[in-house]
This record gives structure tokens, sequence and C-alpha cells, in this order.
């Protein structure tokens, strides 16, 4: 996921990076905490997973917080 991060920073010039998971995905939320990304909120029922409408948190990183 570094390799991601600092692809869309340092060779595409991005200014901000965002990553979603569903929630109780503890596991992807570990990850982007470790990179350093933000919980920015809750974007309730955004997938339709196996029959029913899950809610998905949103994490981002800007240009500026990124330390590789």
């Amino acid at each position: 996921m570094k390799q991601v991060l600092n692809l869309g920073f340092n060779e595409l010039d991005l200014n901000r990076i965002e990553a979603r998971c569903m929630t109780g995905n503890s596991g992807s939320e570990r990850v982007m905490l470790k990179l350093g990304m933000q919980f920015e909120g809750i974007i309730r029922e955004q997938m339709f997973v196996k029959g029913s409408y899950v809610n998905v948190k949103m994490y981002a990183i800007l240009k500026n917080e990124w330390i590789q």
C-alpha cells in the first residue's frame, strides 16, 4: 500500500488519496491508520453486498501529511 501512496503523490502528483472499507472490517482499517490516513466519516448504505446495503467508512490522506 505504501507503494500506491508513493506512486499517487510522487509520480502522479495527486494532492489527496481516499480509501474505503465496510464497517466492521478492522483489518483494512488498521492498514489505513498505519499509513497515516485519517477517518473522515461513514457513508451510510453505500454498497449493496449479499442482499443488503452496508455502511462504508472513508479514510483519506493529503500529500503534505504523507511521510515516506
